[in-house]
């Protein structure tokens, strides 16, 4: 990628600005449900942040307080920003149509992004590798958008540093022991994700045209005939014609499957497979061993992921159950921004500046000419120079 694997920033005026789980183009009938209005009308404030401070409003449970946010020097885009596991009726192009309006507003946004693909947007790490590979980023102008297979920076044992305090940001189905194709893709160190590759094989455009809006079309039933007569004709004058017949056998019964597989994909996973890693606050996390503290090289006070939803912070010593105090630091899920039902905060973000993390949720609400938000944590620069760096 460009630029240092260990990247210093010295700019007193900078801030961060982190989302994640946004599921672009998602199925409006699963468990990944977009928000796309409430994510545009918070883009479109980012993007008009431009050049000057803005002061916001801040409540936190009965309190309110009065805070400044100053324009982006960065946005990450922390996975699971467009679903290609389970789009809208197994159909990649709604990625496209419902993803053109956020993603002009990100382009024009004058700062640089970054992409650090998830688990649901994995087919991302094509590009990922091809950058990589040219050591280059793609060019939006004055401004760049690098893209990162799982984590950022590329040596994220060092991490970034913003103001005194360094961070490692990751998508977080690293966490996640449901994630059973991402264990054996890094045992094996080639990606393997048999279901994705049934996603893959129903967006080719010979069997997009199979069941459209749920009716077979004029070429299955077209299809159906010759195999019937075929069939006939291959019981008199066997030969050549088993190729073509495997051919159309392959057809007719296969592509049905593979349409049948994408539209129950999501329902089997969260249904019989999913460990519900979504649904895990940041201490269930850490608690239950869904990170796994011994294997943990990274050189950072905090790190930043999504994946579960759960917008939140912990530290990882929690529990005083850490035997080696100099590996305490600070967890952040950045939540997502998908209808749930379950109470959880919705439509969730980081900010970071010099001052240090804080976790906000956007309501779209103003008063006296002032944007409110919701508070979910807090963490100052000063609270977190206590933790050590190896």
């Amino acid at each position: 990628m460009t630029g240092s694997q260990n990247i210093i920033n010295e700019d007193p005026n900078q801030s961060w600005i982190v989302i994640s789980d946004t599921h672009i183009g998602g199925n409006t009938d699963g468990s990944n449900i977009p928000n796309d209005n409430d994510l545009c009308c918070f883009l479109e404030w980012v993007k008009h942040l431009e050049g000057k401070e803005q002061r916001i409003f801040v409540t936190n449970e009965d309190k309110r307080y009065e805070r400044t946010i100053i324009p982006p020097s960065k946005i990450v885009l922390l996975g699971d920003i467009f679903d290609l596991w389970d789009p809208e009726n197994s159909d990649r192009s709604y990625n496209i149509k419902r993803g053109a309006e956020p993603f002009s507003l990100i382009h024009e946004t004058k700062c640089d992004k970054v992409y650090v693909v998830g688990n649901h947007d994995q087919d991302l790490y094509e590009l990922a590798d091809a950058l990589e590979k040219d050591k280059s980023a793609l060019n939006l102008g004055d401004y760049k958008l690098e893209v990162f297979r799982k984590h950022y920076p590329l040596n994220v044992i060092k991490g970034i540093r913003i103001g005194e305090i360094r961070y490692a940001f990751l998508h977080g189905h690293q966490f996640d022991k449901g994630q059973i194709t991402e264990s054996v893709s890094k045992n094996f160190g080639i990606r393997f994700d048999p279901i994705d590759v049934v996603q893959d094989i129903s967006n080719i455009s010979i069997v997009k045209t199979v069941f459209i809006e749920k009716r077979p079309t004029v070429l299955y039933i077209i299809s159906l005939g010759f195999f019937v007569l075929l069939w006939n004709y291959m019981q008199a004058e066997p030969g050549l014609w088993v190729i073509p017949y495997a051919l159309l056998v392959s057809y007719v019964f296969l592509t049905p499957a593979v349409k049948i597989i994408t539209k129950l994909q999501s329902y089997i996973w969260n249904k019989f497979l999913k460990k519900k890693a979504r649904d895990k606050t940041v201490e269930e996390v850490i608690e239950e061993g869904y990170y796994n503290e011994s294997s943990d090289k990274m050189d950072v006070q905090v790190v930043i992921f999504g994946h579960t939803h759960i917008a939140g912070s912990s530290y990882l010593d929690f529990n005083n159950k850490l035997k080696d105090k100099s590996k305490n630091k600070l967890f952040v899920n950045t939540g997502g921004w998908v209808k749930e039902k379950d109470g959880r905060k919705l439509n969730t973000f980081a900010y970071i500046d010099n001052n240090g993390i804080e976790v906000l949720s956007w309501t779209g609400k103003k008063e006296e000419d002032k944007y409110v938000f919701e508070n979910v944590c807090t963490h100052t620069a000063d609270s977190l120079k206590h933790l050590n760096t190896k």
